[in-house]
């Protein structure tokens, strides 16, 4: 009986505890803290004003909350941001300012400058050496197809040194190869050289 008691008693409060407010815009803050006639603060990035004695969300900011200023884009104060697909300028007042730059096809804004973006524009090959030191490309998509995935580039005839770095227990080979996004190769030998290998 005592057990039941005790369950009863926490019933409410744990009913109490459950019911929380509405964080989204127009809604109660969770925490409705007092106010009075038209006082405005920041909760994080909200943006929430006094209506009726209680704190209510009025606007979700994207950058920065000031009480005083009210919800930015931007920092005015660092330079260039992107709007979507497009360089912009900041404006002091932390709102989108004119267009810089409207980035191409393939590109897009990052931290307030246009980049290409990742896309399979020459660069969707894998590329290897077989053990005759020729350069090849491999297309995965063309496994199990009638087509050879394999495509002779060309022999590589990289200017070496005669002697692989000290402890190598072989020739003189490639030893590792690594393929940048403008598609260009960059072999390493084992005589410790790097050569720049075109595709």
């Amino acid at each position: 009986m005592t057990r039941l008691a005790s369950a009863s008693a926490l019933l409410p409060l744990l009913l109490l505890a459950a019911c929380g407010g509405d964080d989204g815009i127009g809604g109660v803050d969770a925490d409705p803290a007092a106010c009075t006639g038209a006082e405005v603060r920041c909760a994080g990035l909200t943006l929430q004003a006094c209506q009726d004695g209680v704190f209510v969300t009025t606007e979700s900011c994207g950058f920065a909350c000031d009480p005083v200023a009210g919800c930015s884009d931007c920092d005015p104060n660092a330079g260039p941001t992107c709007d979507g697909d497009a360089v912009v300028s900041c404006n002091s007042d932390g709102t989108y300012g004119p267009v810089i730059e409207a980035c191409g096809e393939g590109e897009a804004c990052t931290v307030g400058e246009c980049t290409r973006a990742c896309t399979a524009d020459g660069v969707d090959l894998i590329y290897v050496v077989d053990d005759a030191y020729r350069l090849l490309s491999f297309d995965p998509r063309l496994v199990g197809t009638a087509t050879d995935p394999f495509v002779l580039i060309g022999p590589m005839s990289c200017p070496a040194a005669s002697q692989p770095v000290p402890g190598w227990g072989g020739g003189v080979t490639p030893f590792s190869m690594a393929v940048d996004r403008e598609a260009t190769a960059w072999v390493l030998y084992t005589t410790g050289e790097i050569f720049h290998v075109s595709t």
